[in-house]
């Protein structure tokens, strides 16, 4: 059987807010939960534009909750406005549109310690670590 199209539209609308209010601080914890451990492979191989990849890679992901959450804001309301309040949603994204910007601007302020200086400076390689 074919799924009712109001139905599908208000679970894709629900999965739209999540994304606009959770995006950011999920992306930042993913973006600090793998340039920790990538820092000492990173400068093993002498490749520390791999830190770089992962900041630019999840700052992706935190605008795209930005843009979600205009979208929503500038959007029709969802079928079951109704039952939510009338600004309901539109105070999710408006929470959703700042958190987001919040976590857009730490993930950016982390990449600047990596470049002004070398992330590799002071970590342990092997070629340091049989010199020892």
């Amino acid at each position: 059987m074919l799924a009712d199209p109001s139905s599908t539209f208000a679970a894709r609308h629900r999965v739209l807010v999540a994304y606009a209010i959770f995006g950011g601080p999920v992306a930042w914890f993913v973006h600090i939960c793998a340039r920790y451990p990538l820092v000492p492979l990173a400068c093993a191989r002498n490749e520390p534009w791999l830190l770089h990849v992962v900041t630019l890679g999840l700052s992706c992901v935190a605008l795209g909750s930005v843009v979600t959450a205009v979208l929503l804001l500038r959007g029709r309301p969802a079928p079951d406005a109704a039952e939510v309040g009338a600004g309901g949603v539109r105070a999710l994204a408006l929470v959703g549109l700042a958190s987001s910007i919040l976590f857009v601007l730490v993930i950016g302020a982390e990449l600047l310690p990596a470049l002004l200086q070398d992330p590799c400076l002071g970590v342990p390689t092997q070629e340091g670590a049989g010199s020892r």
